[in-house]
C-alpha cells in the first residue's frame, strides 16, 4: 500500500508563485460584479468580516530563506468596507514564517471573528526559539482603541512580542505532538458554545479546548483518502483546511444528530480531482461525509442569505508547472439538498472566502496577492 505525505504549503507557497495571468469571470448563472479591492499582498491565506463591516486578511509573507529558513513579514490587516475605495490598513506585523520538518512554510493562517471586538488567528508550525509565535491560537483585541494605536508588532527578528493586541493565546502544537504526531501545522479555528476547535493539517485531526480548560485534546481524526481500490489501495493524507460552526444548517446525520461543525479538506498530492470531501462532526466527535466528489477545497463559509455552504476550490493540480493550474479555481455554493452551483469560476489559486451581511462575497488568491469582491444582486 502506498501512502503519500502531506504537502499542503510546500506547493502553495513555493517560489514559483510569480507572474501567471488571471482571468476572473462570474458564472453565467449569477448576476454579479467583480472588482479588485486590494493587491500586492504577500501570500494571503485567510479572510474574515467583523460586525462593523471590516474585512480582515492574514498574509503569511514571503517564503523563508536562509539558515535557519525564517522570515518575519507576515501580517494581519483590515479594509473598511464602508469606504467606497477601501485601503489595506496594517494591524499586526512581524509575524513569523518558517519551514517545518518536510520543507513546508507555515505561519499566519485562517482567521475567525467573534463578538464585537475579537479576532482569532491560527499560526501553523511548531513554535521554536527563533519563531515562538508559531503553532498557536491567538485572540486579538480589534477594538477601536487597539486599531487607533496600530500597527502592533508580534515577533519580528528581535521577537518583540507586543501583548497589547493579544487578549489570550493557546499553544496547539504541543497537543499535536503529545497525540503522537511528529510535526504540526495548525490551520483553522471554530468556536461553538464557548469551546474552541482547531484543525491541524499535518496531523489530519481536529483538536478541542473545553471552556475553562487550558489544553487542547484530540477530538477527531480524518481518515486517509484512498485513490485506489479496496484491493489495491493508494492512500493520501486528508489535509483538513477549514473548520466552521455548522450554525443553523438544517441537516441531521444518520443517527439523527445535528452537526456542530463542518470540516473541509484539500487532500494530499497528487491532489486528484473529485477526491475531496466536506465532513460533518457532531458534539461527540463522530464524523459523517456531508458531500463528496469535490476538488481541493481550502475554505468554507455559511451564506447568511440562505444558509448554503460556500466552498473554495483552489483548482486542479498541474505537474507541468508544479502548482495549481491558473483558471481552474472556483467558488461554489451547496444548498441543504446537496445541489452545487458555481458562483465564480476561472480563478487562479483562491484560498479564502468571506461574506458580509448583504451577501457580498470576498475572496483572495495566494498566487496573485489580490482580494476580489463579488457584489451579488
Amino acid at each position: 500500500m502506498q501512502r503519500q505525505s502531506n504537502n499542503l504549503w510546500r506547493f502553495l507557497c513555493s517560489g514559483i508563485l510569480l507572474a501567471f495571468a488571471i482571468s476572473v469571470l462570474p458564472s453565467a448563472t449569477l448576476q454579479a460584479q467583480v472588482r479588485v479591492l486590494a493587491d500586492g499582498l504577500a501570500q494571503p491565506v485567510g479572510l474574515a468580516v467583523d460586525r462593523s463591516k471590516r474585512l480582515w486578511v492574514s498574509e503569511m509573507g514571503v517564503t523563508p530563506v536562509g539558515v535557519p529558513p525564517v522570515a518575519f513579514n507576515g501580517r494581519i490587516s483590515y479594509l473598511n468596507l464602508r469606504d467606497s475605495n477601501p485601503t489595506v490598513i496594517p494591524f499586526l506585523t512581524g509575524l513569523g514564517t518558517a519551514l517545518n520538518a518536510v520543507g513546508e512554510p507555515a505561519g499566519a493562517h485562517h482567521l475567525l471573528t467573534t463578538g464585537a471586538n475579537s479576532l482569532w488567528l491560527v499560526t501553523g508550525g511548531p513554535p521554536s526559539f527563533v519563531v515562538p509565535t508559531m503553532g498557536s491560537v491567538y485572540e486579538l483585541d480589534i477594538s477601536r482603541r487597539r486599531r487607533d494605536s496600530a500597527p502592533h508588532t508580534m515577533g519580528g527578528p528581535t521577537n518583540n512580542f507586543d501583548s497589547v493586541a493579544v487578549r489570550q493565546s493557546f499553544e496547539i502544537a504541543t497537543a499535536t505532538l503529545e497525540a503522537g504526531y511528529d510535526d504540526s501545522n495548525a490551520y483553522s479555528i471554530a468556536k461553538v458554545r464557548g469551546e474552541l476547535y482547531v484543525i491541524d493539517a499535518f496531523a489530519n485531526a481536529v483538536f478541542k479546548r473545553k471552556r475553562g480548560s487550558g489544553n487542547f485534546q484530540l477530538f477527531a481524526t480524518l481518515p486517509p483518502v484512498n485513490l485506489g481500490s479496496d484491493q489495491d489501495p493508494n492512500e493520501v493524507d486528508a489535509v483538513p483546511t477549514k473548520i466552521i460552526d455548522a450554525g443553523d444548517f438544517k441537516i441531521n446525520d444518520e443517527r439523527g444528530n445535528r452537526p456542530i461543525l463542518f470540516v473541509a479538506q484539500l487532500t494530499g498530492y497528487p491532489f486528484q480531482p473529485g477526491a475531496a470531501r466536506i465532513w460533518s462532526l457532531d458534539k461527540h466527535g463522530e464524523m459523517e461525509v456531508f458531500i463528496e466528489g469535490l476538488t481541493n477545497i481550502v475554505d468554507i463559509a455559511l451564506d447568511p442569505e440562505n444558509d448554503a455552504l460556500i466552498l473554495v476550490s483552489i483548482g486542479e493540480w498541474s505537474d507541468d508547472i508544479g502548482f495549481f493550474q491558473p483558471g481552474t479555481g472556483r467558488i461554489l455554493s451547496i444548498d441543504e439538498d446537496g445541489e452545487i452551483t458555481t458562483i465564480l469560476a476561472d480563478l487562479f489559486a483562491p484560498t479564502a472566502v468571506a461574506l458580509d451581511t448583504r451577501g457580498n462575497l470576498y475572496t483572495t488568491s495566494v498566487a496573485t496577492g489580490e482580494i476580489l469582491m463579488l457584489e451579488r444582486d
